[in-house]
């Protein structure tokens, strides 16, 4: 694609080459996937090399909850846009969550703004779902 518009680049207006930044800047916006992580009004947004360090991790566990949780992880990390797949937020049950949390108390994480922020969200109390 870059070769494309190097090669249209030619005798076109300075316009014309912000406008294929922009082109350039939304392909790769659309390959840098993100995972979601919903927690009421808040979604927490993890990259896709974020996301499979977290499963990586819950794998490493040896329980029901941790392995589906970093399975359902997975699979929205390895979403394939470009075939028109659709993401979709990670949805955990609360034993996942637990598992979850418990994962980013124990292992040292890049202090990058993602990883607090979702520590944050999991530390918050969560109300029932009670009718």
């Amino acid at each position: 694609m870059a070769d494309q518009l190097r090669e249209r680049r030619r005798g076109e207006s300075p316009r014309d080459r912000t406008d294929d930044r922009l082109v350039l800047a939304l392909a790769y916006a659309r390959k840098v996937a993100t995972v979601v992580f919903p927690f009421g009004l808040r979604s927490v947004l993890l990259s896709e090399s974020q996301a499979l360090e977290v499963a990586s991790a819950l794998s490493a566990k040896r329980n029901l909850a941790a392995q589906s949780a970093a399975q359902k992880i997975r699979d929205q990390a390895r979403v394939n846009l470009d075939a028109g797949e659709t993401r979709t937020a990670v949805d955990l049950v609360p034993e996942e969550l637990a598992e979850l949390a418990a994962v980013l108390l124990e292992v040292a994480w890049p202090n990058e703004r993602e990883y607090v922020e979702l520590q944050r969200q999991l530390s918050r109390p969560r109300r029932s779902a009670k009718l």
